[in-house]
């Protein structure tokens, strides 16, 4: 099958009133339970970005994309600090007083813009349902609440996840109220699902002026769709509709 698809993913999601309502139950509960606790030292803060940040968040940045299979690198510095067009802050999270990840946002009129975000897998010294990025986007979604704007855009991913993106980051950006949009100067290319021999993600071209994206398609291995279900769950939601093949 051969699919028209845009070479990047945009990612929006609209701020409500209700920021940890928007959340799951299972969600929120995991949330709450770091929200109440005041015995886990958990703390975070947002400031304008400085070298002093940089100096831990760097060595973050760079040792988790070393890690990705088709990790992208980019200069955190130069694209920040040393960019004279935008003024960039950070949320950090500390644990116990010692920053275990953080997020690098710009703010604009309407939305606050997310550049970079670098957070482990679980927390160093608790062993908590809500894992640091799910915590860290509830604290950076009620800052923006805050701030009265409309939106938070999450950056652009490099589409199909599974061959250029981890199928896993469309999965957390969607299961936290993320929508994927074209950018507004996309590019188009022709894939031949026949040609990809793993499980990938595609989202399609929407149809007409629509920057919305409405429809993908989920290649799996047999043994993997299990895997999917929670996926498949989110595109849902998401309005999207979806095509599952074999691979």
């Amino acid at each position: 099958m051969k699919i028209t698809v845009p070479t990047k993913i945009r990612w929006r999601k609209t701020i409500t009133p209700d920021v940890l309502g928007s959340y799951s139950k299972k969600k929120r509960k995991r949330i709450s339970q770091i929200l109440e606790d005041e015995t886990l030292h958990i703390q975070t803060s947002f400031e304008k970005l400085t070298e002093d940040h940089l100096r831990w968040f760097s060595p973050m940045y760079a040792e988790t994309i070393s890690q990705k299979e088709n990790g992208v690198f980019h200069d955190v510095k130069e694209t920040t600090l040393d960019n004279d067009k935008k003024t960039y802050y950070i949320l950090t999270v500390t644990e116990n007083s010692k920053p275990i990840g953080g997020t690098i946002f710009s703010i604009r009129k309407e939305a606050i813009g997310i550049a970079y975000r670098i957070y482990p897998n679980d927390w160093p010294m608790h062993t908590l349902a809500a894992n640091p990025s799910l915590f860290s986007d509830y604290i950076i979604t009620e800052y923006a609440l805050s701030l009265g704007k409309e939106f938070i855009s999450h950056g652009m991913d490099r589409n199909l996840y599974g061959v250029n993106s981890a199928i896993g980051l469309a999965t957390f950006k969607m299961s936290v109220g993320y929508e994927p949009f074209i950018p507004f100067k996309p590019k188009y290319e022709e894939v031949d699902t026949a040609n990809i021999d793993d499980s990938a993600l595609i989202f399609h071209k929407p149809d007409g002026d629509d920057m919305k994206i409405k429809r993908a398609t989920l290649l799996h291995k047999e043994d993997q769709v299990s895997s999917y279900k929670q996926l498949l769950t989110y595109l849902e939601a998401a309005d999207i509709s979806t095509t599952v093949e074999n691979v």
